[in-house]
C-alpha cells in the first residue's frame, strides 16, 4: 500500500474562482450628508422653565405664572436666534404655564371667596 493514492476514483479538478464581490456596495442614489440642526440653549432653557411653570401652577399659582413670563422671554429670544421646532414648543409650553398660573389663581381665589361666605354667616351670631 506504499505510494497508493486513496482518492476512489475521483478526479481532482480545478476549483473555479468566484468573482469577488466588494463588501459593500454602494446605493445607486446617495443622499448628501446633513449637519444636524443647532438648537440655541435659550431655548432649551426655556422649555425647561415652562415646565417647571406647568408643574408648579398648581401650588404657587402666581408665581408660577411669573415663571412662566420669565419663560415666555427665553423661549422667544432663543427662537430668534435660531429658528427651531423645540423653540416653538418651549413658546407653546411656556404660555401653557401662563395660562395655567392665571387660571389656577382665580380657581384658588373663587374656591376662598366662596368658602368665605359659606362660614361668614356663623361668626356674626
Amino acid at each position: 500500500m506504499d505510494g497508493q493514492n486513496f482518492n476512489n476514483g475521483y478526479d481532482q479538478q480545478p476549483v473555479q474562482q468566484m468573482p469577488q464581490q466588494p463588501v459593500y456596495q454602494q446605493p445607486m442614489y446617495q443622499q448628501p450628508y446633513q449637519e444636524p440642526k443647532k438648537v440655541h440653549g435659550l431655548s432649551i432653557a426655556g422649555l425647561v422653565v415652562g415646565i417647571i411653570a406647568i408643574v408648579s401652577s398648581c401650588i404657587f399659582n402666581w408665581i408660577s405664572a411669573l415663571i412662566g413670563v420669565v419663560a415666555l422671554i427665553l423661549a422667544i429670544v432663543g427662537q430668534v436666534k435660531k429658528k427651531s421646532g423645540l423653540g416653538l414648543a418651549a413658546i407653546i409650553v411656556s404660555a401653557a404655564g401662563i395660562v395655567c398660573g392665571v387660571v389656577f389663581f382665580f380657581v384658588y381665589a373663587y374656591i376662598l371667596v366662596s368658602a368665605g361666605n359659606l362660614f361668614g354667616s356663623y361668626y356674626y351670631y
